[in-house]
């Protein structure tokens, strides 16, 4: 529950700073840019040591490549035979 207050709390806190012009127009530009280059690198570097590295791991990605390949197949065939029955 706490975390609803928090989110709520950050979007009030946006909103009031963008209502009384406190930060200059290309703010955002600079805060994305500060979340891409320095927060989430330090988050990786933080995070990479407590991983543990298993064979389940990788499992999600090959069945996700599995099924994009049938699935592509499928419509593949789809459209050909679509094709096929078109009236010329």
């Amino acid at each position: 529950m706490d975390n609803f207050f928090l989110i709520a709390f950050t979007f009030l806190l946006g909103f009031v700073l963008q209502k009384f012009k406190i930060f200059p127009d290309d703010m955002p530009l600079a805060l994305n840019k500060f979340v891409i280059y320095i927060s989430l690198p330090a988050l990786i570097l933080l995070e990479i040591p407590k991983l543990s590295f298993s064979y389940e791991m990788f499992v999600p990605p090959f069945c996700c490549l599995g099924c994009y390949d049938r699935l592509s197949g499928l419509s593949t065939s789809l459209l050909k035979a679509s094709a096929f029955f078109a009236p010329s």
